[in-house]
């Protein structure tokens, strides 16, 4: 079942958040803070213009996206951009993910916005994501591209 997170899912999704971090390898270099996600979620949760949603399975959360509405850097107009999108692997594969997807175009709708923004940051199975999207109607538009100075 896909449905809007709650103040109640705060710990499901600071698990999931952490689980993310830990899989991610473009985010490893990053120590994974409870404290910053769960005030993340405290402000977005219940905000019309913020999408915090979650899939659940047998009353357990097993995947989120979490969006944001904007009003556009150079124009009047609102852009939906994706901040996260995880589903535990053992949920992979399934329509779970799609689900989630779907739940972000119906936000876009909602907020009238002209364009949504999403993607793959992780590193994780960067092909696979995109195929999902596209599956799901979104089109390439760019790329993302990091610069880490740990790293060098």
């Amino acid at each position: 079942m896909i449905r809007a997170a709650t103040i109640d899912d705060t710990q499901a999704l600071l698990e999931l958040g952490r689980r993310m971090l830990e899989e991610a390898p473009n985010f490893r270099a990053l120590p994974f803070s409870a404290s910053r996600l769960e005030a993340t979620l405290l402000r977005l949760i219940g905000d019309d213009e913020a999408l915090v949603t979650v899939a659940e399975r047998d009353g357990i959360v097993i995947g989120a996206l979490i969006a944001i509405a904007s009003v556009h850097w150079a124009s009047e107009v609102a852009v939906v951009s994706e901040l996260a999108f995880f589903v535990v692997p053992e949920a992979r594969g399934a329509l779970v993910a799609l689900g989630l997807i779907a739940r972000l175009k119906e936000f876009t709708l909602e907020c009238g916005a002209k364009l949504c923004r999403a993607g793959s940051s992780t590193g994780v199975d960067n092909a696979l994501v995109v195929r999902l999207y596209e599956r799901a109607g979104f089109v390439m538009s760019g790329a993302v591209l990091q610069f880490s100075p740990s790293a060098e």
